[in-house]
């Protein structure tokens, strides 16, 4: 019985009807290479672009402000509203639903095994590291919405997801708008700290939710 659970398991996950190719069951020791390793290989590819176009990589402006600490303590109350409400739109209709599966089925493979402790350190990593990158970096280059959107893009990568699956780009749709979030703030206010707080700390919080998702499921089955 438990190998034909497996096997329906991963039928339904990568089976025809599913927008993924393959994700990583994520161990700690690999999760964090992968994170760090990812991050490295698009600081060099995003510092050369810069050089390339305009022979300097940009200043990422960065200080330590209680405004910009707040805004950015602000931003993930504004986070935890915007995935609520479109949680509670996205269920009034069966391809919602639908995408809303797909990305807690989506996290739980990927991050489900690895303890909370491994999780924050990772979301404590993202932050710092992919604002530095994105509005740092690319953002005066390419602008806030091309910057926004191969943010939002980058996260679907196509040896992971199927892009000729409508749901890939719903989840691309969802994630654009933070993205423009981050992108704006950082162009108003002209500090990566924001950002950074904003990025961090909505990580942290959904990463957690996750980890309580998992819980009574755990016990259910144990």
């Amino acid at each position: 019985m438990e190998g034909a659970t497996t096997h329906a398991t991963e039928a339904d996950l990568y089976g025809p009807s599913s927008p993924f190719r393959e994700l990583p069951r994520l161990s700690t020791a690999g999760a964090l290479a992968r994170q760090i390793g990812s991050y490295a290989v698009l600081a060099v590819a995003l510092a050369g672009l810069a050089l390339g176009l305009r022979g300097t990589v940009p200043e990422a402006r960065f200080a330590f402000t209680l405004a910009d600490l707040a805004f950015g303590v602000a931003g993930v109350f504004a986070y935890a509203v915007y995935n609520a409400l479109f949680s509670v739109a996205l269920r009034a209709s069966r391809s919602g639903t639908a995408l809303l599966g797909w990305l807690a089925r989506r996290n739980s493979t990927m991050f489900g095994k690895l303890p909370l402790t491994t999780m924050f350190v990772m979301a404590a990593i993202a932050g710092p590291c992919e604002e530095l990158i994105f509005r740092g970096w690319l953002q005066p280059v390419a602008g806030l919405w091309i910057t926004s959107l191969l943010f939002a893009v980058l996260h679907f990568l196509p040896k992971r997801y199927r892009w000729s699956h409508p749901v890939t780009w719903g989840m691309i749709a969802l994630y654009l708008p933070v993205a423009l979030a981050l992108g704006w703030l950082y162009a108003w206010r002209g500090n990566l700290l924001g950002p950074i707080v904003m990025h961090s700390l909505s990580d942290s919080l959904g990463l957690l939710f996750l980890k309580r998702a998992q819980s009574p499921a755990r016990r259910r089955t144990s």
